[in-house]
Order: C-alpha cells, then sequence, then structure tokens
C-alpha cells in the first residue's frame, strides 16, 4: 500500500500471507498485521468475507491503518473495491433504491478531555440513484457504539446525528462525489464519493468523511464506507 499521511508523509507498506494474524479480534476480515518496529501495527483489514446474512456478489470494503513516522498519528483509510459497473453497461432506466447496506467506519470526539472513538457499524443508509435526472441521493443516520478496545464495543448504542448528500453522474466519468450535509457544526470537507458495482449497477459503494464539530465546540468527525445492494 502506497500513498500519502495526513501530515503529507509518504508510506509504503507490504502485506504478505505470513502477514495474516490468525487470533484478529476483527470478524468478517482477513486482518494483515505488520509491526513498524515501533511498538505500532500497520494494519491492512480485508473484507474478502461477505458479513454473515448480507449478499455481496460484486463489491467489498477494506481498511487500512497506517503510521507513516514514530512521531506521526496513525491514519485509517476506509475504502471499496469490486467489479466496477461498466459505463458501457448503464442503469435502468427507472429509478434505483437499494435495500441492503453494510457500514464499516468510525466518529471519533472528545467527552470530558478524552479521546472518544465510536464504531458506526449499526448506522442506517439510504441511497438512491434517479437515471433521467442523473442525480444520486444518499442519508446516513449515525448509531454509534464506543470503542473499549480492539474488537470490543460497548452495548450502548448512541445516536450521533445524520448527514445527506447529492451527486450528479457525469458522462464518461466512472465515479461520483458530492458535498454531505447534516445536524453538526462542518468545519472542514465533507463528502461522499464512489461507484456503482456489477451489471447495471446492481450494487454499490462509497467512501465517506466528515469534519465537524458538536455544539459545544468538541471536534467531531466521520470518516467510513457504506456497500449497498438492491
Amino acid at each position: 500500500m502506497r500513498g500519502l499521511s495526513l501530515n503529507a508523509e509518504n508510506f509504503d507498506t507490504q502485506f504478505t500471507p505470513a502477514d495474516i494474524d490468525a487470533n484478529s479480534p476483527f470478524t468478517n476480515l482477513t486482518d494483515y498485521v505488520r509491526p513498524d518496529g515501533f511498538g505500532f501495527n500497520n494494519r491492512f483489514l480485508l473484507a474478502n468475507k461477505p458479513v454473515e446474512g448480507i449478499t455481496r456478489e460484486y463489491v467489498r470494503n477494506f481498511v487500512h491503518v497506517i503510521r507513516a513516522r514514530p512521531s506521526d498519528p496513525s491514519t485509517t483509510y476506509y475504502c471499496t473495491y469490486g467489479v466496477p459497473t461498466l459505463l458501457t453497461d448503464p442503469l435502468p432506466t427507472s429509478t434505483i433504491t437499494y435495500s441492503s447496506f453494510t457500514v464499516i467506519g468510525n466518529a471519533f470526539t472528545i467527552i470530558q478531555g478524552q479521546p472518544t472513538s465510536y464504531d458506526l457499524s449499526e448506522s442506517v443508509v439510504t441511497l438512491s440513484a434517479n437515471p433521467a435526472t442523473l442525480q444520486i441521493l444518499t442519508q446516513i443516520t449515525f448509531v454509534g457504539r464506543q470503542v473499549l478496545g480492539p474488537g470490543i464495543l460497548s452495548d450502548t448504542r448512541t445516536q450521533l446525528g445524520s448527514a445527506s448528500g447529492t451527486s450528479t453522474l457525469e458522462d464518461n466519468v466512472q465515479s461520483f462525489v458530492g458535498p454531505l450535509e447534516g445536524n453538526f457544526v462542518r468545519v472542514g470537507d465533507s463528502a461522499f464519493g464512489g461507484w456503482f458495482f456489477g451489471p447495471q449497477g446492481r450494487e454499490a459503494g462509497y467512501g465517506f468523511g466528515i469534519q465537524g464539530q458538536t455544539e459545544t465546540g468538541a471536534p467531531l468527525t466521520f470518516t467510513g464506507a457504506v456497500t449497498a445492494r438492491r
């Protein structure tokens, strides 16, 4: 995996089958772990195993957790990958409404001076595409469970707000992107972006990121990815 960290530092981490953690606390994911030699584990979490009870033929998620330098904070990337819908295989002419969703991601804030993270996998999503107007509409109602440790979540569900976004399909562009607005104070870029997967957009996926703050001024950020099937 190659890229730039949030601090614009280059990273290049390679994972092999020997790096798979057979005792990983994360379910439905193949967990590749590579220590950086300074007490931090770089991870590549590949959702090549469908979530139980949810059909996904063409799209999956992966998560990459990296610390480019020992002095840097870690950065988490959430992405979708799979078999993309070709531009030569257009969407149906009627409005498409997706009904099955998975969400991976986290919300981060400060509570009583302590950094606090919430898992977002139980959030509720709507997604539709209108080929006539070329518009894509989505809404995410964020439901969080506080992260107590690796693979350990609180039993309490916390309502963290919602966000909605609209994107417009463009000719000859195999992706969509649009802003996200919600019931939070936005302090930076907030957007979603992705594409359709499988024949005629049978499935879809997108990543999202929100930089906001609570009414009390505490930071509130959301980052993650969604997969969908109709």
